[in-house]
């Protein structure tokens, strides 16, 4: 698991305030970009998405506040790679779903993001990513 620098934390921490803070549409752009990239991945979700929506920004949220210490919420983080394999998600949908997340977070933060932000976004996304595929498809193997 990734250790983050209290910098990374920092950037991340502060632009995610700037996107909840903005009361936007978040999730529903997320998925929005998320079907028009990948629209095969829309058979994975339901007709209505607006639970899916309010539980992406609750685990989102939920990632962001146990950046210092990932290790709190590392159960729940494996136990939700282990879902989507039931729901035949592959690692490929993974990165599919990476880039659109982060491209949706670059898009919709209020006044943009640094490039420490974006760095820091995009290691924690991947390490997280990164988490889920090596867990989940090492128990489908």
């Amino acid at each position: 698991m990734s250790e983050f620098t209290q910098e990374q934390i920092w950037h991340v921490t502060r632009s995610f305030n700037r996107l909840k803070a903005a009361h936007n549409d978040f999730a529903d752009e997320f998925y929005f970009i998320l079907f028009e990239r990948a629209p095969a991945v829309r058979a994975f979700f339901p007709d209505h998405i607006c639970d899916q929506s309010r539980k992406l920004e609750e685990t989102l949220e939920l990632v962001v506040q146990n950046l210092p210490n990932l290790a709190v919420i590392l159960q729940p983080i494996l136990e939700m790679a282990e879902r989507h394999v039931g729901y035949g998600a592959t690692p490929e949908h993974y990165e599919v779903v990476r880039v659109a997340l982060f491209d949706t977070i670059v898009q919709m933060t209020p006044f943009g993001l640094s490039e420490p932000e974006v760095q820091a976004w995009d290691l924690a996304l991947q390490s997280i990513c990164d988490l889920m595929v090596g867990h989940a498809y090492s128990l489908a193997s």
